[in-house]
This record gives structure tokens, C-alpha cells and sequence, in this order.
């Protein structure tokens, strides 16, 4: 009995000298990364950064922000940043397996996922079924924009990694709801292609990755299968380009990793077509593929000219889309600029946006002409009145309105005997408006359903409708569609400029 208390107690002082060491190691650390950075400056010693993250800029002006800007720029610039950034990056993903920067997640096999994508992958449905029915009415505007004009549109909402490649995702990320907004958004609009069912059956067919493991976006494999899902669904399968075999090759900078470890140069997998020949010049010095217009012209005598509306996604598409016609626009300008259907002469439109960033639509009025119409179409209740918060851009002929919170409006209103139960019952939710119609002294037209956002990026929105109109005429009625009644009510504006 007394040789097993001696045991225990020789094992409590083993554990309690590891834990002393560990205590001076961490002590160790933490002193050295306090003084670190003054070493750097002293001794002048450079330190890289591989990272693509936007740094804060020196503060220009003395004003009452020059300290919290000149604190972000210290933040982002101080000598030593990458190096002590990386190493705590290091301890974490491969210690304790857990990223130590907020917008990178790491996952199974060395496999790294972009923190914003999470929501959607665990199917949160922040968009509501209404905002859904918003972003639906609002590309049915785009889309019968742009077919009145005689041309072909298309949407193509690329997949998040995690959906084509959930498998690598941290247990920690459990589903919350049965589908993701997604799935929901093909449902509520049809027309778009889905290219969930595209991407799965590349996957299928190839033995390698069509997404990055280092990098939120696709390879060159996934690329081309989203090129391909491009020219079938416009009709002209008839036109892709075959570039045989492919090789895997080693050099490509994953944005993830490079934020994860900014002092280390990421050298994640790319694929490589060997028979691939470029066929196509810039119409103008080309920046970097993340320029905002971006212009193509062929030089092998292809026909026909294509506007996309893109995100990064179609970087690795412009090798593929510009060699199959002989004009591709490529425009990442939020909003749309529809008035580049005629100055580039498109024969085809189409939007790229990667699933993340289906709310953009939900938040942006593109700059399309309203479409006047003689009368209604539709039966409607008389309702009161709407209170609206009004902004316009005089420059490119936009009026934006927002309804105000809590102005509620009572489809009843007018009846003086009704009850204050009926009244309640037919309370009008401004959110659940999804359809607007307005009339002014030129006639009808259908306005975006949709308020004017500044912060596209915030995850925040307001409620309201917008268009694009030559005259200043202000809205006489509304015509609104609510997707909970499922009637149309018409409502008088009291608008507040």
C-alpha cells in the first residue's frame, strides 16, 4: 500500500514538473513574440507575406480617426507580423488541429474551407422564403430584360467547396436545416442551372480534385466543367473546345492557406492542360484577373459575344469562355450594367455568383430602363397608406425607397366598422412583400423589390423597391404582392425625402 502511495505521489510530481516546463515554454513564447517584432525593426530583417488580404493604409490625414486608423495600420504592418502570424497558425492547425484565423476553417486531410461559406453548409436559411421570392422576381425582371432585346440569359450559381466537398468539413458543423439556400434559390427559380448537379458529375468523373484543397475556389477541372455547363445551356455544345488529357502540376497559391500562414508561399495543386493554346488577346492591359471589366477578343474566328456578370469564380473561365467566341466581356461592377448588352453587342448574358454570395442578390437594383405598361394585370384590395424613407442617384437615374420600420399598413384600413381583430388579421408585413408595382403620371411599370444597400458584405438589409427612370415623377400608388397573403393590395406612398 505504501510502495503505491509513493507511485502516485512520484506521478503527481512528473505531471506537476511537465506542467512547470510547459508554463516557462509558454512564458518562453509569449516574452520573445512581445519583443520579436522590435528585433525585426532594429535589425532591419524582412519578413514576406503571401497573403491576399487587403492591408490598412497609413492614415493620409490628422482628424478625429488618425489614431484607431494609424492602430489598424500598425496591426497590419507591425516588423515581424507574418512570421509571428504563421507560427501561432502552425501551432494551432497542427497541434491542436483548429484555425487560428477567423475566416479559414480547418478541416479533415489537409483540407481548408473559407469561414463564411459555413451558414450555407449547414443549411442556416438566413434568406427567408420571401427573400428568396425577392431574388426570383428580380432576375425574372433581368431575364425579361434582356430576352426583350433578343438575347439569351442564363444564371450559373457556382457551388461552395463545402457542398461539393462536405466529406472534409470538422464534425463541429452539424446541419441545421433540410436544404440550403442553394437548393432553395432553384426552387424559387427555376431557370437557374443548376450546377450542384453539374459539379457532382464532374467529381464522378474524374479520379482527381475539381475543387482546391489550399484555396476556396475550383481548379482548372472544375472550371472547365463549368465552361462547358455555360455553352450547353446557351445551345452550343457544338462549340466546346476538347484539350485532352491533363497533368497536375505543383505552384498555385491557395488564398486560404496563404491567410492561414502569410509568411509561407502556398503550394497547393493545379491542373494543367498540355494541349491548351491560347487564342485570344485583351482589348486592354490586363491587371491582374480580378480586374473589374475585363474585355476578350478572338483570334481564331469565333463567332459570337458574351457578357458575364462574374466573381472570382470565372478567373479560370476566361481561358476557356474567350477561345470559344469572338468577344467575351467580363464585368464584376455591382450592380449589374446592363447598359453593356449594346456597347459590346452580346449576343448572350449570363451572371456567375458562387453560393456564398447569393444575398448580393437580394441587395443590389441593376440599372435596367422600367418597362411602362397601359394597365394592370391583376385583381387587388385597397389598403392604406406606407410610409417610405426616399434616396435618389441622380447620375445614373436611380430611386431607391425603403419602408419604414414599423409602418405596418392594414389592407382594411378603410373600413371604420371593422374590428380591430379583422384589422390585425390583415396586417400587411412589409417584409413579406415580394412584387411592386407603381404608378406615376407616365403609367404602370414593375419596380424592383428591393432597398438601396451600401454594405452589400454585412449580411444586413432593409425592406423596399427601387428602378431606373428618366423623370423625377414620384410614386402616386403602390401595387404590392405579399407572399403571406398571397394578394396583391394597393397602398398610397407618404414618402419622406
Amino acid at each position: 500500500m505504501q510502495n503505491e502511495n509513493i507511485q502516485v505521489d512520484n506521478q503527481e510530481v512528473q505531471k506537476d514538473k511537465i506542467n512547470t516546463k510547459i508554463e516557462y515554454i509558454a512564458l518562453f513564447i509569449v516574452v520573445v513574440s512581445l519583443y520579436l517584432p522590435f528585433l525585426f525593426l532594429i535589425f532591419k530583417w524582412d519578413t514576406p507575406n503571401y497573403s491576399k488580404q487587403d492591408l490598412a493604409q497609413f492614415p493620409t490625414e490628422i482628424d478625429s480617426n488618425y489614431t484607431k486608423e494609424l492602430d489598424a495600420w500598425w496591426q497590419d504592418h507591425f516588423p515581424g507580423r507574418s512570421i509571428l502570424i504563421t507560427a501561432n497558425s502552425l501551432l494551432g492547425d497542427k497541434v491542436f488541429h483548429t484555425s487560428t484565423n477567423s475566416s479559414v476553417i480547418s478541416g479533415k486531410n489537409a483540407w481548408y474551407y473559407f469561414e463564411p461559406t459555413v451558414r450555407n453548409f449547414q443549411n442556416a436559411n438566413d434568406l427567408s422564403h420571401a427573400d428568396l421570392d425577392r431574388i426570383a422576381n428580380s432576375l425574372r425582371l433581368q431575364k425579361e430584360h434582356v430576352e426583350g432585346m433578343g438575347k439569351e440569359f442564363k444564371v450559373f450559381v457556382i457551388p461552395n467547396k463545402n457542398t461539393i466537398y462536405p466529406k472534409y468539413m470538422p464534425d463541429r458543423y452539424s446541419k441545421i436545416g433540410e436544404q440550403s439556400d442553394i437548393e432553395r434559390l432553384y426552387q424559387h427559380f427555376p431557370e437557374a442551372v443548376n450546377m450542384i448537379d453539374v459539379l457532382e458529375t464532374a467529381k464522378r468523373a474524374n479520379t482527381d480534385d475539381i475543387y482546391h484543397k489550399e484555396d476556396s475556389h475550383w481548379n482548372r477541372l472544375g472550371a472547365y466543367a463549368g465552361y462547358e455547363a455555360v455553352m450547353e445551356n446557351f445551345g452550343l455544345q457544338d462549340k466546346v473546345l476538347s484539350y485532352g488529357e491533363y497533368e497536375i502540376s505543383d505552384g498555385w497559391e491557395g488564398d486560404l492557406t496563404n491567410m492561414l500562414f502569410p509568411s509561407i508561399e502556398s503550394n497547393d495543386k493545379q491542373i494543367i492542360f498540355p494541349g491548351y493554346k491560347q487564342k485570344f488577346a485583351y482589348t486592354k492591359p490586363l491587371r491582374t484577373a480580378e480586374d473589374i471589366e475585363i474585355e476578350t477578343k478572338n483570334l481564331d474566328g469565333q463567332e459570337g459575344s458574351l457578357l458575364i456578370f462574374r466573381d472570382s469564380f470565372s478567373n479560370l473561365l476566361i481561358e476557356f469562355l474567350s477561345n470559344s467566341f469572338d468577344t467575351v466581356h467580363y464585368s464584376r461592377a455591382i450592380p449589374y450594367r446592363y447598359e453593356l448588352v449594346d456597347k459590346v453587342e452580346a449576343d448572350y448574358v449570363a451572371i456567375e455568383l458562387v453560393e456564398r454570395n447569393i444575398n448580393y442578390l437580394h441587395q443590389m437594383t441593376p440599372k435596367i430602363p422600367v418597362n411602362l405598361e397601359g394597365a394592370l394585370g391583376f385583381e387587388y384590395e385597397d389598403g392604406g397608406e406606407v410610409e417610405l424613407n426616399y434616396e435618389q442617384d441622380s447620375v445614373n437615374k436611380m430611386h431607391y425607397f425603403t419602408y419604414i420600420e414599423g409602418s405596418g399598413v392594414s389592407a382594411v384600413s378603410d373600413a371604420s366598422d371593422a374590428s380591430d381583430d379583422d384589422k390585425s388579421k390583415n396586417e400587411l408585413a412589409l417584409d413579406s412583400i415580394t412584387r411592386v408595382y407603381v404608378k406615376n403620371a407616365s403609367g404602370y411599370f414593375e419596380a424592383f423589390p428591393m432597398a438601396k444597400d451600401e454594405e452589400i458584405q454585412d449580411g444586413h438589409w432593409n425592406y423596399g423597391f427601387s428602378y431606373n427612370l428618366d423623370d423625377e415623377f414620384m410614386p402616386e400608388e403602390l401595387y404590392v404582392y405579399s407572399n403571406k397573403s398571397e394578394t396583391w393590395t394597393r397602398l398610397t406612398p407618404v414618402i419622406n425625402n
